[in-house]
């Protein structure tokens, strides 16, 4: 995962993560999750988040396939100490 701003020089960052179930013909796995990203602010986060849910997401979709489903998307907010 690719960080683009100094991540020491923050208090709190935002992490988004979703959660996808994946298998094949003889069964599936739920809960698997993938990190999308770690932003400075909030809103960057939410518009992330936004582009998952209405399909304009444009980086990597391992929940996008035959037995892919997107089950979450989570923003985590980290504290740094």
């Amino acid at each position: 995962m690719k960080v683009d701003f100094d991540l020491f020089s923050l208090e709190v960052i935002f992490w988004v993560v979703v959660r996808y179930t994946t298998g094949d013909t003889f069964g599936t796995s739920s809960g698997n999750w993938e990190k999308i990203g770690c932003y400075n602010n909030l809103k960057e986060a939410r518009e992330v988040k936004k582009s998952i849910e209405d399909g304009t997401y444009e980086g990597y979709k391992c929940w996008d396939g035959y037995f892919e489903e997107l089950e979450d998307i989570e923003i985590n907010i980290l504290e740094l100490e």
